[in-house]
């Protein structure tokens, strides 16, 4: 784990000398706000700033953005013109030790796009820690994903009878 987290802090100076927005998601943040779990991968979301398009309308990147680092996996998730909602996260990150996290809100919306299996858990355990506003998430998810609510308040009643069970109710 330690691996992971000193390869997060390099990529995560080398984009903010670039210029480049970003912030940590994926299981990394998850654990931030949640349960922590090892992971064995850096996921960042990142300003458009980060890639052109070229002609063929695939991207290149326009700076420092390694593939993989010691060994370590680092993916970037660009922000295209139908995903802008995801901005807010470089307006309002949540800093641990100087690297910038996505706000709890815009980490359940880029779990709730994906939907893994790892992802929903991630949920629930991200609404079992107690940490985040549950009615701010569903909200935000409101305004922007409306069709993804169903899939949230399924995730947040399984953390609730995960939370009852583990009292013993």
């Amino acid at each position: 784990m330690q691996d992971v987290l000193t390869v997060l802090d390099q990529v995560s100076r080398q984009l903010s000398e670039a210029g480049i927005r970003h912030v940590v998601v994926g299981g990394l943040a998850a654990g931030v706000y949640g349960w922590p779990r090892a992971s064995r991968e850096v996921d960042l979301l990142v300003g458009a700033e980060a890639f052109d398009k070229v002609p063929s309308g695939s991207l290149e990147p326009r700076g420092p953005l390694p593939e993989i680092v010691e060994g370590i996996p680092v993916n970037y998730l660009y922000i295209d013109e139908a995903g802008r909602f995801l901005d807010r996260a470089f307006e309002t990150p949540v800093f641990v030790n100087g690297i910038p996290f996505a706000p709890p809100e815009i980490l359940v919306c880029t779990k709730l796009l994906r939907l893994t299996m790892r992802d929903q858990a991630d949920i629930v355990d991200v609404l079992k820690g107690k940490v985040v506003d549950r009615k701010r998430i569903r909200a935000f998810l409101g305004a922007r994903l409306p069709l993804l609510i169903g899939h949230y308040d399924a995730l947040a009643s399984q953390a609730d009878a995960e939370i009852e069970r583990a009292m013993g109710k």
